[in-house]
């Protein structure tokens, strides 16, 4: 199974929502884990990328980011 987070924000302005946009057309979306130091590739879920209006000029988002499956070994 992959690990799937949602997260959301609100009070975005129609630049904000504009630059979150990119994320759909984008070959390549990291995130970085600072425990490890890493950066780890992901998705954006398909479908899930919703925004909302808060309000006249503010707007609410809500997006999945998929990670890759990853495998753990121990000895």
């Amino acid at each position: 199974l992959y690990k799937k987070l949602t997260v959301g924000a609100g009070g975005l302005t129609r630049n904000d929502i504009e630059g979150l946009k990119t994320l759909l057309k984008s070959t390549k979306v990291d995130t970085y884990d600072a425990a490890t130091g890493l950066f780890t590739g992901v998705l954006v879920e398909p479908g899930t990328f919703t925004i909302g209006k808060g309000d006249d000029t503010l707007f609410n988002i809500e997006l999945s980011i998929v990670f890759p499956e990853q495998f753990n070994q121990t000895a």
